[in-house]
């Protein structure tokens, strides 16, 4: 049996690619409240299992504990640790009886516990876990924001980034040094993607980075892609002129049809590389955002810069180096095979 446990909107995309690996396996899904109060998750859920009896939703950890009372085997959980945000799924890790194992994901490159910036490292008391099994994207050595206490649950699994098919093919060729394809019938509009809700561009930064979004809206066509918990997404922050908000759920979403995409730093860089989209970091005026993880990706601060980009993004030398960077991070080239493994757990147990 497979329990995966689902608390943030943005644990969805996470758990996608893991429903469609274990499909033929006893899964089922324990929901939050506080997400299943949300309508865009309860419908990206209807999306994604067709049985949605298998769904259940706890408000307490008792209420967690009492529903998995007929289950046993391996519980997953797209994000656990000592963080405040995670408290549900924190809670209800440690509280698991013996009969079940846990496992809490990386849900992202930068990510608490597992890899931090400086903002994550202002609160090193959110770090940590309570699930039996850390699963990272990458070996030990690189996950060097793990605390001490839990390094000996490591395993590297890999991203669920490249558990279906076609990007797990594109990990394989890019891990081989094989060149990109040519892009074919690419749309000229500008992606940028934005997570103005992160405690990273808090103050200047979120201000500096609406003003530049807003100028380059004025001299050419751009698609913004909303993080799924931040203020566009609920309605709180006014779109500007002459930008389209494409707030689909990430699996709905044509990633591969743009020219060029711009972002701060987040995890969004790597779905849009896994699609070879050249990709540019945005980099605030004040240098308050570090961006320091993301090696010689390109950077870009004020508008002329994210037009001058999106010009020159053609140059096949902008998708070999973003293959090297994702090369030189070491991605486990065998993720399949390594997330099989962990989901065989739920039926040896």
């Amino acid at each position: 049996m497979i329990t995966i446990v689902l608390s943030l909107i943005q644990d969805i995309a996470i758990a996608a690619p893991i429903l469609r690996r274990a499909a033929g396996r006893d899964v089922a899904i324990l929901l939050a409240q506080r997400l299943a109060l949300v309508p865009a998750a309860r419908e990206r859920l209807a999306a994604l299992t067709a049985d949605l009896s298998s769904v259940s939703v706890f408000e307490s950890t008792a209420g967690g504990l009492h529903a998995l009372n007929d289950r046993s085997g391996l519980v997953l959980f797209p994000a656990e640790s000592r963080s405040p945000h995670h408290q549900p799924t924190h809670r209800l890790a440690a509280a698991l009886p013996a009969r079940f194992v846990s496992a809490t994901l990386q849900h992202g490159y930068e990510c608490i516990g597992f890899l931090h910036n400086r903002a994550h490292d202002r609160t090193p008391g959110d770090a940590g876990f309570a699930a039996d099994i850390v699963c990272g994207w990458f070996a030990a050595d690189r996950l060097v924001s793990v605390p001490p206490a839990d390094r000996g649950k490591i395993m590297t699994t890999g991203s669920t980034l490249f558990l279906d098919d076609g990007p797990a093919d594109w990990l394989d060729a890019v891990m081989a040094g094989a060149p990109a394809p040519d892009p074919v019938g690419r749309s000229d509009a500008l992606l940028v993607c934005e997570n103005l809700g992160s405690v990273r561009l808090a103050g200047a930064p979120k201000a500096a980075f609406l003003d530049a979004l807003k100028a380059v809206a004025r001299t050419r066509p751009v698609v913004v892609r909303p993080h799924p918990a931040g203020p566009f997404a609920k309605g709180e922050l006014a779109v500007p002129p002459g930008v389209t908000l494409d707030a689909r759920p990430i699996e709905a979403a044509d990633l591969g049809q743009y020219r060029a995409a711009i972002s701060p730093p987040s995890t969004v860089l790597f779905d849009l590389m896994r699609h070879d989209v050249p990709v540019a970091l945005w980099r605030d005026p004040h240098g308050i955002i570090d961006d320091r993880l993301y090696g010689n990706l390109p950077r870009v601060g004020p508008p002329g810069e994210w037009l001058a980009f999106h010009e020159r993004a053609a140059d096949p030398a902008a998708i070999a180096g973003q293959r090297a960077f994702v090369r030189y991070l070491g991605f486990p080239a065998d993720t399949r095979a390594r997330f099989d493994a962990l989901l065989a757990l739920g039926e040896d147990l």
